[in-house]
């Protein structure tokens, strides 16, 4: 193996570890802070939907232009936080002091380029803990470079969709009894990105629609955390612009990004530290 790319690799594996400690002690262990919720309206529902979609789209904090100009590969870790203002609320109301303020995100990202401009993405999360709640994600993108195409313009341009699934699990009490609570949440999202190339940072901006399907179900019991039904599984979904901005730096084989969001009436940050070849 070429020493240069030996050199990116052993980069990229240091970088892994710095951003994994890093989100991951941005969550509170305590016992005080945990996830529960209880009287939930259909708009209360709605709007941890809508966290949970603010948190968990699929991003790779990546511009529109292509891995390589054409065959391309990149290895990396995305991670960052989500404010979560409506579960913040309600989980307050059900358990005060449990201050859930945020939510992390994190990820192993694998993307793929090939020629014609397509870029396929994959960021697996398989298990995150924190506040309490078991988090596991998959998600993936397709994104198509139109300046590599058919729009021959001074900056590149692209076509994004993307998807993810994330579910949460955890215990509360419900009028004296435990039990359990799983939130699976499905975003899909198409975005347009713009990006410009300065030799080593590549700033981009994008914009896009973006809806997340909700479905809460509890089990364990017979008692409900609704107050708009007595069901023990109700679903729900939102829908919401979504405005990014971030910029990455490329040095070598090696990649630094940053990205900040707006969506779902909500805000995140994210970074990515990732090999390419």
């Amino acid at each position: 193996m070429p020493k240069n790319i030996r050199v990116s690799l052993i980069k990229t594996v240091v970088s892994f570890a710095i951003i994994a400690t890093v989100t991951l002690t941005a969550v509170p262990k305590s016992s005080s802070a945990t996830l529960a919720f209880s009287s939930l309206s259909a708009d209360d529902l709605a709007g941890i939907i809508a966290d949970f979609g603010a948190v968990f789209a699929h991003s790779s904090v990546s511009p529109a232009t292509q891995l390589g100009g054409g065959f391309g590969f990149e290895l990396g870790l995305v991670g960052g936080l989500a404010k979560t203002p409506r579960i913040k609320s309600l989980a307050d109301a059900a358990s005060p002091g449990s201050d859930v303020k945020y939510l992390p995100d994190a990820g192993i990202l694998v993307a793929v380029s090939v020629p014609m401009g397509f870029k396929f993405e994959l960021e697996l999360l398989p298990t995150l803990s924190g506040y309490g709640v078991g988090l596991k994600k998959t998600s993936y993108a397709i994104q198509w470079n139109l300046t590599d195409t058919v729009l021959p313009l001074p900056v590149d341009l692209a076509f994004k969709f993307h998807s993810s699934v994330v579910t949460a699990s955890f215990s509360q009490d419900v009028l004296g009894t435990v039990e359990d609570v799983q939130i699976q949440d499905s975003i899909r999202g198409y975005d347009l990105i713009v990006s410009k190339s300065f030799v080593l940072l590549e700033p981009y901006l994008g914009f896009g629609l973006i809806q997340a399907f909700g479905d809460v179900n509890l089990s364990g019991g017979t008692n409900s955390i609704f107050a708009f039904t007595n069901s023990l599984s109700v679903s729900s979904s939102v829908k919401s612009y979504e405005v990014f901005a971030g910029g990455n730096l490329h040095l070598a084989h090696f990649n630094f990004g940053l990205e900040v969001a707006r969506l779902f009436s909500t805000s995140r940050a994210l970074m990515k530290l990732s090999a390419s070849f």
